[in-house]
């Protein structure tokens, strides 16, 4: 094992199930930027953590985040959390990280979200390309008539990691929507499905609202008339460069689908993991669209809807299968199925091979996920194959 690697402190491995996202790759080696660590880093400082003591394990300087172009897969930003929630004196660290930025900070994805004419338009571009914030916490809008509701979905296993990621998530967006409303941001509740932690009363204080721990939900609610409210910074011009700058850049980061497919993929992710039915009708009303109209606008862009909410479950599974030890039963019904036959003859057909021979077969990128057996095999193989018994230990994975 690589010194450097042996020395880091061992992720669980349901920390590597990263799930799928609403991109076209799925898992731990899909591509978000690296805007935010930054503030994590400053907010270590304090505490006498030098920056470079948390970057180096994932491979990066400090200099490395002065350049926008800098990309990290998620796994890089997990094992990044870790660092941060083993070496910080001060629980509240995602709280006042969060606090810490400004617009510039996102660079042009910051400054395109201060360009939509209203609160509602800059959420719904935010969410729709979270990867540009560097997000690993999903995240949507959604309208219940006098009732506006941001959702967190933890779509990637977060365990241990959720209440990091969800104050630093939470903290970040109350700062930024102060930022671009130019006043302060009024919300009503707050349901959060982790116990209260010590700090809890640092949460009211920050959000100004009430705060509800082990709620078995994860959102946000607030007055829907404020998404309304027009964005003091608002320009056309502005808005259409902007977000066509943003676009590319999504893209060059993996997202080269069409933005309507991503958002079926989203949603079908989203669906699977609240216990929702996964059917065109219920992915269209998630998406304010008829089912016909749906159906119509994704043949037009030449993909079927039935087909990519498929190609979503198969993706998540072969994930799941490569990246854990969980049971096919529990697999089956993380991917939507109600009964492990079913899903094991929907996996047949998508793969042409059974679930446990994908994974006996499957290059597994967390050896921590693999069974001890299974890394003994590997071990003894690799061996062998060194000493000039075997020729390779491709065959062996």
């Amino acid at each position: 094992m690589d010194k450097k690697k042996k020395g880091r402190e061992s992720p669980s491995p349901k920390i590597s199930a990263s799930l799928h996202c609403h991109n076209s790759n799925s898992g731990s080696n899909v591509l978000i930027t690296a805007l935010g660590l930054a503030a994590f880093c400053r907010e270590m400082a304090k505490q006498g953590v030098k920056p470079d003591l948390l970057l180096e394990p994932i491979g990066l300087t400090s200099e490395s985040l002065d350049d926008p172009a800098t990309s990290i897969t998620r796994w890089q930003k997990f094992q990044f959390l870790q660092n941060i929630k083993r070496m910080t004196r001060d629980p509240a660290v995602g709280l006042r990280a969060g606090q810490q930025h400004q617009l510039h900070d996102l660079g042009l994805f910051g400054y395109a979200l201060a360009s939509f004419p209203t609160l509602e338009r800059s959420l719904q571009f935010g969410f729709a390309h979270d990867r540009l914030a560097g997000s690993i916490l999903d995240r949507s809008l959604r309208v219940e008539k006098e009732l506006a509701v941001i959702e967190g979905h933890d779509n990637f296993c977060l365990q241990a990691l959720l209440p990091l990621v969800v104050e630093y998530s939470f903290s970040t967006m109350h700062r930024l929507i102060e930022l671009i409303m130019e006043k302060p941001f009024q919300s009503l509740q707050m349901r959060l499905p982790y116990p209260a932690p010590a700090h809890a009363r640092l949460y009211s204080e920050l959000f100004q609202c009430d705060v509800e721990f082990s709620a078995g939900a994860l959102d946000w609610r607030f007055d829907s008339a404020i998404l309304s409210d027009r964005c003091p910074r608002a320009s056309l011009l502005s808005e259409r460069m902007s977000a066509s700058l943003c676009e590319s850049m999504f893209q060059s980061l993996g997202g080269g689908e069409p933005a309507l497919v991503r958002a079926v993929r989203q949603e079908s992710l989203k669906c699977i993991n609240d216990r929702s039915p996964l059917t065109v009708d219920a992915l269209a009303e998630r998406l304010n669209l008829s089912a016909r109209t749906l159906r119509r606008r994704l043949a037009e862009l030449g993909f079927n809807c039935q087909d990519v909410i498929e190609d979503s479950r198969n993706r998540l599974a072969k994930e799941l299968l490569g990246n854990t030890r969980l049971r096919i039963d529990d697999i089956a019904e993380r991917v939507g199925y109600s009964d492990a036959s079913s899903f094991r003859k929907a996996f047949k057909r998508w793969t042409n091979t059974t679930p446990a021979d994908y994974r006996s077969n499957v290059d597994w990128r967390d050896p921590l996920a693999q069974s001890p057996a299974r890394r003994r095999q590997k071990f003894s193989r690799a061996r062998q194959a060194k000493l000039g018994v075997l020729p390779t230990i491709s065959s062996f994975r």
